[in-house]
């Protein structure tokens, strides 16, 4: 069987990123869906977006409108489908993709929780790097799929401590003895990101779950 294909923020390298444009793109490039990332603005709404700062603005200490605005200003012409966007819309509009829906910040759990409960996708996994919020999180709801994001050992050796059912590893941690030890544990193994053919068909091979690329019209390609 073969992994699930994930555009990294969509399909960045032909949309902007962490967009409706790059999330549907992705789709059309044939994958089962995407990864994106969440902040939440000083008025409380979940925003698609990977940095702290938005525009030039904080998005902590910002609205939403505000932050629309400012992108606005700076992308002038820019297509509705290509600016910031909220967490609800995401859900509303591809409620058939998978969606792995990464938690950059903590604080947010709650939010994130209410809209995935008003608009439940079909399939999808809650992610974090912060270990403290796949803690509340699973506090909030023990039924909620939670994975763990890791970029070297050190966050990689917290798998084992943390109520997850997925790990999201960098693509230069992930080796054979790595999947089965984690396969033997009944965790699941999505891969970050793989933007080599040579590497995603690798990958394949060795039985990952998911394949996380930035090329998302290779991916797609790929295992077409």
């Amino acid at each position: 069987m073969r992994p699930l294909l994930l555009g990294h923020r969509g399909a960045r390298r032909s949309s902007p990123e962490n967009t409706l444009a790059a999330f549907q793109r992705a789709l059309d490039h044939g994958c089962d869906g995407f990864e994106f990332d969440l902040r939440q603005s000083s008025d409380a709404h979940c925003v698609v977006c990977h940095d702290p700062k938005l525009a030039g603005r904080v998005v902590e200490r910002s609205t939403y409108d505000s932050l629309l605005a400012a992108h606005r200003r700076r992308n002038p012409g820019c297509r509705e489908d290509e600016c910031p966007t909220l967490l609800d819309v995401v859900l509303q509009k591809f409620s058939a993709a998978f969606l792995d829906v990464e938690l950059k910040v903590g604080g947010i759990e709650e939010a994130v929780l209410r809209l995935l409960r008003a608009h439940p996708p079909r399939r999808f996994l809650v992610s974090s790097f912060l270990p403290e919020v796949i803690a509340r999180c699973r506090e909030l709801d023990p039924s909620l799929p939670l994975g763990l994001i890791c970029e070297d050992r050190k966050q990689l050796a917290r798998w084992e401590k943390l109520p997850i059912q997925a790990v999201f590893a960098h693509r230069k941690l992930v080796t054979r003895e790595l999947v089965s030890e984690l396969h033997a544990a009944g965790q699941q193994v999505f891969v970050w990101t793989v933007n080599d053919e040579r590497e995603m068909r690798r990958l394949a091979e060795l039985g990952v779950a998911g394949i996380i690329s930035d090329d998302s019209e290779l991916l797609g390609k790929v295992f077409t």
